[in-house]
C-alpha cells in the first residue's frame, strides 16, 4: 500500500512483478497523482485507489509559484491546515471508504509518505499492522527523522526552509534553533493531535496512538543525493536513494515534437518547474523576465506551460501542458 509520492515505488514494484522478478500478493496503491501510463499489463490482484482529487485540491489551496514571498513560518502556517484537510478528504472519499469496508486482506508491507499523514496509521492497523517504510522525496527534514532516533542538532544541521549553510554564524544558529523548536511545537502539539483525532474518527479506538505508530516505523528512505546536500548524521535505519525515477530506455516522441527538436539549428532548452509549481501561476514580473531572456536566445525553448496560451510568447518557444520529460532529456543530439 502506498500514498502520495510513494506511487513511484509502487510503479517499480509493478514492473518487477510483470517481469516475474517479484512475487506480489494483493498490492494496493492509494495514489494522489494521476498516471499517464494506461496501457501496461495489469498486475494480478492489484488494487488501485485513485485519490488524485486531493492532488488537485492541494494545488488549488497552496500556491507554490508564490511561496518565495512567504517566510518559513508563514509557509508552515499555510501548509499544515491544507494537508490536514486533504487527509480528511482522502479518508472520507467514497473510493477509500469502499476499500476500508471491503478489505479483508492482511498486507506484508506499507510504504507511507513521511509527512503529515499520520492518520493513515489507522488504515495500517486495519490491514494487519505490517512493517512500515517511510519515504520522503527530500532530505531528512523537520521531524521526519525524530522517530528513527536520527540526531538533528540545530547547531550544525540547517533547517531546509532557512537556506543556511552547514557553517552557520552565531546569529544563524540562533535562528535555526528557534525555528527547530517552533516547528516541533507546531507538529507535535498542534498537527499530531489533529491527526490523532482524524484517525480516531475513521478507525475508532483500536489503533495505537500515532506517536507509538511513528516510533514503530521500520525504515525511512530519503530520495536524496549527497552531491546536493550537506552531510548530516543518519541512523542505520535511514537510507538514501536517488534516480529511482530515471528510465533506462526512451519511448518514441510524437512526430511534431521530434520534428521541433530535430529542426533546432542551435539546440533546444527544456524548461519545466515540475508538477507542483505551475508556470502559468508565475508572478507577472518573473514571467516577463523569462520571456525577455528566451526571446533573445538562438535556441528553441520547450516550456511546460499548463494553460492554453502564453501572452507575449516568442516564436522560438513551444508550449506543452504535459511533456515526456525523460524521453526528451534522453535524446543526446540536443543540449538541455
Amino acid at each position: 500500500m502506498a500514498c502520495g509520492l510513494t506511487q513511484l515505488i509502487v510503479q517499480k514494484l509493478q514492473v518487477m512483478a510483470r517481469e516475474n522478478q517479484l512475487s506480489v500478493h494483493h498490492p494496493v496503491s492509494c495514489k494522489t497523482p494521476k498516471t499517464e501510463d494506461t496501457n501496461l499489463t495489469p498486475v494480478p490482484n492489484y488494487t488501485d485507489v485513485d485519490l488524485s482529487f486531493s492532488y488537485e485540491y492541494f494545488h488549488s489551496s497552496f500556491d507554490f509559484a508564490t511561496m518565495d514571498q512567504a517566510t518559513p513560518y508563514e509557509l508552515i502556517e499555510q501548509m499544515i491546515p491544507v494537508v490536514t484537510e486533504m487527509v480528511k478528504k482522502q479518508l472520507s472519499s467514497p473510493q477509500l471508504q469502499e476499500f476500508i469496508r471491503s478489505n479483508a486482506t492482511k498486507y506484508d508491507l506499507v510504504f507511507l509518505e513521511a509527512l503529515l499523514y499520520q492518520s493513515y496509521h489507522g488504515l495500517i492497523h486495519l490491514v494487519g499492522s505490517p512493517p512500515v517504510i517511510g519515504i520522503l522525496s527530500l532530505e531528512c527534514f523537520w521531524t521526519a527523522g525524530d522517530a528513527m532516533g536520527t540526531p538533528n542538532n540545530p547547531a550544525f544541521v540547517p533547517e531546509i526552509l532557512l537556506s543556511y549553510g552547514n557553517r552557520m554564524t552565531f546569529y544563524e544558529r540562533l535562528q535555526n534553533m528557534l525555528f527547530w523548536l517552533w516547528i516541533r511545537y507546531k507538529i507535535y502539539l498542534e498537527a499530531f493531535p489533529e491527526q490523532e483525532a482524524i484517525m480516531r474518527r475513521f478507525f475508532g479506538s483500536s489503533p495505537p496512538s500515532i506517536i507509538d505508530a511513528e516510533r514503530n516505523i521500520s525504515l525511512l528512505m530519503l530520495s536524496s543525493n549527497w552531491v546536493f546536500n550537506y552531510p548530516i548524521p543518519l541512523m542505520p535505519t535511514v537510507l538514501t536513494f536517488h534516480s529511482l525515477h530515471v528510465k533506462t530506455t526512451n519511448d518514441t516522441l510524437p512526430n511534431d515534437l521530434q520534428t521541433f527538436l530535430d529542426e533546432a539549428e542551435y539546440g533546444v532548452i527544456y524548461f519545466s518547474l515540475g508538477s507542483n509549481v505551475r508556470s502559468d501561476r508565475m508572478p507577472q514580473e518573473k514571467r516577463h523576465a523569462f520571456l525577455s531572456a528566451f526571446s533573445e536566445l538562438p535556441q528553441r525553448i520547450l516550456w511546460k506551460w499548463e494553460s492554453d496560451s502564453l501572452p507575449g510568447q516568442p516564436p522560438n518557444v513551444r508550449l506543452g501542458k504535459w511533456l515526456p520529460q525523460q524521453d526528451i532529456l534522453g535524446i543526446i543530439s540536443f543540449c538541455c
